[in-house]
């Protein structure tokens, strides 16, 4: 699912729902030949954490609801950022320099 590639032209309520649509056919019929439903947001990047945070809430709501999760996993990818923000938005401290590892 490319759902996230749609922020900014998009309105970020639209592209959760959208994320959520594409899932529930998903959870309905694969049941019902015994296959397991697992599916994760992968490789989340830092701009798309508007996304990510509208998914983690309709994630708990689904649970408080059905006592299952909507989503095996979340998975957040900040590669692409600067080691000592990489590290801050972990609730770490700002530690020695920003590292590029190349």
């Amino acid at each position: 699912m490319y759902t996230a590639s749609l922020i900014g032209r998009v309105e970020i309520h639209n592209i959760i729902f959208r994320s959520i649509v594409i899932k529930t056919p998903l959870q309905i019929w694969f049941p019902r030949y015994g296959v397991p439903v697992i599916l994760h947001t992968d490789h989340c990047a830092a701009k798309l954490l508007p996304w990510l945070d509208g998914m983690l809430d309709a994630s708990e709501a689904y649970f408080k609801a059905h006592g299952e999760p909507l989503f095996s996993s979340h998975m957040l990818d900040l590669s692409e950022e600067p080691m000592v923000r990489a590290h801050a938005s972990r609730g770490g401290g700002v530690v020695g320099e920003v590292c590029t590892c190349d």
